[in-house]
């Protein structure tokens, strides 16, 4: 997905997938999620944005600036 994003922000580009290396393994974390219960208490109530339109909308505001 994120990938994806990139390269069709770009126009162009190519996934390549490359083994994970081993001695990585158990120190990866491969899930997060945040608890945002404190930030909903503080009154913060606005949508958060998937990660492939998080990453459209920062390349478009890091392209607007070049």
């Amino acid at each position: 997905e994120v990938a994806a994003a990139v390269i069709q922000w770009h126009g162009k580009g190519r996934i390549r997938y490359i083994e994970f290396p081993d001695g990585l393994a158990e120190r990866y974390q491969s899930f997060t999620e945040a608890d945002i219960r404190r930030l909903r208490a503080a009154g913060f109530d606005a949508p958060f944005l998937g990660v492939a339109d998080g990453i459209r909308d920062y390349l478009n505001r890091i392209g607007a600036r070049s």
